[in-house]
């Protein structure tokens, strides 16, 4: 009897192929967190332990529709002696049956494949009717039997026609090869097109394991029309996937040429089968990974295409379903699902209405088969669910891998490869010890002495503050050691004696910190931000004199965890200047809050008449923030004159908010140490601010939302970025930048780079002559709109939240980078 149970019935229907199914509502689905995208629809469990002329059907690893004989097909699993078969199920999925006889597989010489000579599990139809299939080898090959996966062609009455090159590198058993047994070869499909087929690896490889860690894999990309070679089915690359963490890959599909979803799944005795369904985009634009000797190497974290897991089948509501005794299923709906198929690709390449969710994206509606082995306590099952398909339209964000996101600033990309550290922290190798938090990257600077960029580390419990060494070049940061910090006497500051915060470095190497004060202070208790010196070995040697005014409680205006954030040193080495996140209070037009724009700067040199060599607080400057609620989280000099300005938000609706902005005229500047509040000062007393970049808008550069993810309304770019970074710059007016997140030791945050590269043109001539005065001209404001104010500003694009980064004038010999360090703490701490 055909048992299709549907969740509810419903007035609404959705098609699945030709036919019409039940539509599910709110109240029978259960999303899977933030992340959770797919929807039980129904189920069918007709062709489970079906006897068709005396054979059983069963052992169902494959599902595709085949347009040339109208019928969906699967194509059984190897079953000891059982010929290699594919069975036509219909058009119907909603009421499969075997519709007619199936086709069987033969060699050239027309002799009958079976369960003893190979091992298909993949399956997909090419435009002409002929058969795709990929076999996982011989499947009684012993222990030390060379097996050669494959991926044969075969005519449309089941003639193998032609195998497809598959790299030595996919044997077992060989030399060379590096798979192992039935883990091979499992999913297949072919672009919607038809000129891609695309394989893929149900496990690691071998040689892709690194410390047990082996969630690696990797799909063999081939296309039949590559110039010279048209018709001819080529391989083009290999391209690197991350599975679910302990699944397995069952089966793929394409939806696009540059997309797919992917089935994964496991199984053990006490719980049965964990399913789980992923969406990978960026296929044609992620690298080769052919000469990657080892995927898992974190030093290869960036070679990835870009996925997301968009579902737990296994979580599913189970509509009903039951499991066959001994299947200890904890959900009875699960089993052993091994193919799938999109029912209505046509659908979402044309959608109509009946299709539209409404926000610009169409829903995919996707059906699973089960192979159940041949086995008594398994179900041979289709399973119909629906998913997003993440096309976006121009409504939606924009995926491309770089864009322009201002008249000044182009987004060159993006890479997470930092966060495989803040996942497992870091060890030395040894195995000796257990491996060191990492993360919280709330500042960094390139130490010339060392060679290397350094990155200042946030307060984070307990753990001693440290210098995080990240190598020579962030396109490849990957940590290489650290510098404890300690006091005069050695003794090492942590997590509750510092809250560190900008860090700079002086021409002999030394090391400049800010910290916003006594992190577990009570409140009421008096806290004094510091600005420290430490040796290029961590010990502390000074500490720069703050006005009492940045204190914290008793006489000083600044707030808790809301003081000195922002530090750089200028190209000269002769001037610092420290900024602070928020406002004073007596900066506010009450007196008594920080809600103003209003932000002051500190600014010291070494080389003033009288006093050369010894740091001296010169002046203060002032400036305004884009908004209110943007905290200033760091400066980056350009020349002696100006400087960039990492503004960020953060509202428990919308989460951050991004933004650069330039600030120059220090030199000329009103020094407003004696201005008992800048609420009454003129426009003529701030720096002049030309925002350059609102990272809100829809440019995503293929980021993506963590599980459990808070803010998924949001770009999925935006993070929490506390600096920047200048790492190059050219001949041609260009200056590159790379902004880096702190994660605040949060699994639901990245730590983050995202390279920026910005047209010198906006900033204007330094007219202090690196003595930090004024010479000559008065201040020049930028070319552009708005300049007739003291501040230019951009309007803000999207509902994301805003954090700005200011530049200041001036020739540049050296790139920059943004780093995402710590929360916002408006109103989260």
């Amino acid at each position: 009897m055909n048992k299709r149970i549907a969740v509810v019935t419903a007035t609404t229907c959705m098609l699945f192929a030709s036919v019409m199914i039940p539509a599910v509502s709110a109240e029978g689905t259960t999303d899977i967190g933030a992340q959770n995208q797919v929807k039980a629809v129904a189920y069918s469990d007709a062709l489970d332990k079906l006897d068709y002329k005396g054979i059983r059907v069963g052992g169902l690893s494959g599902l595709t529709w085949d347009k040339t004989a109208d019928s969906y097909v699967a194509q059984s699993d190897n079953h000891g002696s059982d010929e290699s078969r594919v069975w036509f199920l219909g058009k119907d999925l909603h009421n499969p049956s075997i519709t007619r006889d199936p086709v069987t597989f033969t060699d050239v010489n027309g002799t009958p494949y079976n369960g003893n000579t190979t091992d298909n599990e993949g399956i997909a139809v090419l435009p002409d009717g002929d058969f795709a299939i990929s076999s996982e080898g011989i499947p009684p090959a012993g222990r030390n039997q060379a097996e050669h996966p494959t991926i044969r062609i075969f005519d449309a009455n089941g003639r193998q026609k032609g195998e497809l090159e598959v790299p030595q590198l996919f044997d077992i058993n060989t030399p060379k090869g590096q798979a192992s047994h039935n883990l091979t070869l499992e999913g297949l499909s072919l672009s919607p097109t038809g000129h891609e087929l695309v394989s893929a690896m149900e496990g690691t490889l071998k040689s892709d394991v690194y410390q047990n860690r082996s969630d690696a894999r990797r799909f063999l990309v081939y296309r039949d029309d590559v110039t010279g070679k048209a018709g001819q089915w080529t391989l083009v690359k290999q391209v690197g996937f991350h599975t679910v963490p302990g699944l397995d890959i069952s089966d793929i599909v394409l939806d696009s040429e540059d997309s797919l979803y992917v089935l994964q799944r496991s199984w053990n005795r006490e719980t049965g089968n964990k399913v789980a369904l992923s969406y990978v985009s960026g296929l044609n634009g992620a690298p080769d990974v052919s000469g990657v000797a080892n995927l898992n190497d974190p030093k290869n974290a960036s070679e990835f295409v870009k996925s997301r897991q968009i579902g737990e089948l296994d979580k599913l509501p189970d509509l009903g379903a039951s499991a066959k005794p001994g299947a200890h299923q904890a959900n009875p709906l699960m089993d052993n699902y091994e193919g799938l198929v999109i029912a209505n690709l046509d659908q979402l390449a044309t959608p109509d209405a009946s299709w539209h969710r409404g926000d610009g994206e169409y829903k995919a509606a996707i059906s699973i088969i089960s192979d159940d082995n041949y086995s008594a306590t398994q179900t041979t099952r289709i399973l119909d669910v629906e998913a997003e398909p993440f096309q976006k339209t121009a409504a939606g964000f924009d995926d491309s891998a770089s864009g322009r996101l201002s008249q000044y600033v182009t987004a060159l990309g993006r890479n997470d490869r930092l966060d495989y550290w803040s996942a497992n922290g870091f060890s030395d190798g040894t195995g000796t010890a257990e491996p060191i938090a990492f993360g919280g990257l709330s500042s960094t600077a390139y130490n010339r002495k060392l060679g290397q960029y350094v990155s200042a580390m946030d307060n984070h419990g307990t753990d001693v503050a440290r210098l995080w060494l990240l190598g020579n070049d962030l396109d490849k940061a990957a940590p290489t050691g650290s510098i404890v910090l300690t006091d005069e006497n050695g003794t090492p500051y942590n997590g509750e004696t510092t809250d560190d915060e900008g860090l700079g470095v002086l021409p002999n190497g030394d090391f400049l910190l800010t910290s916003e004060g006594h992190p577990n202070a009570a409140e009421g208790e008096h806290e004094q931000p510091k600005i420290r010196i430490f040796g290029i070995d961590g010990r502390q040697k000074d500490e720069l004199p703050v006005p009492e005014l940045f204190d914290i409680n008793c006489r000083g205006q600044a707030v808790h965890n809301k003081s000195l954030e922002a530090l750089t040193v200028s190209p000269s080495g002769h001037q610092i200047v420290v900024g602070n996140e928020y406002a004073l209070k007596n900066d506010s037009p009450s007196g008594k809050d920080i809600a103003t724009t209003a932000r002051r700067a500190l600014v010291y040199r070494d080389d003033v008449k009288g006093a050369k060599g010894q740091w001296k607080l010169v002046k203060q400057v002032a400036f305004k923030a884009a908004d209110v609620n943007m905290g200033i989280t760091e400066f980056a000099a350009i020349g002696e004159d100006g400087f960039l300005v990492l503004e960020r938000s953060w509202d428990q609706t919308h989460g951050y908010g991004i933004k650069l902005a330039y600030a120059h005229g220090i030199a000329a500047a009103l020094d407003v140490s004696d201005v008992a509040s800048l609420s009454k000062s003129a426009d003529s007393s701030f720096l002049p601010v030309t925002e350059l970049a609102d990272f809100g808008g829809k440019l995503t550069l293929g980021a993506q939302f963590k599980p459990n993810a808070q803010y998924t309304d949001a770009n999925p770019l935006l993070d929490n970025f506390e600096d920047l970074v200048i790492t190059h710059a050219d001949d041609n007016g260009r200056l590159d930048l790379s902004l880096l997140t702190d994660n605040n030791f949060d699994p639901t945050e990245t730590t983050r780079i995202v390279n920026v590269q910005i047209d010198r043109s906006v900033f204007v001539a330094d007219p202090s002559n690196g003595d930090g005065q004024q010479h000559g001209a008065t201040i020049q404001r930028p070319s552009g709109a708005g300049l007739g104010g003291s501040t230019v500003r951009l309007a803000h694009t999207g509902a994301a939240v805003t954090a700005v980064f200011m530049l200041a004038a001036v020739t540049l010999t050296s790139g920059l980078v943004l780093i995402a360090g710590r929360r916002l703490r408006i109103s989260r701490e």
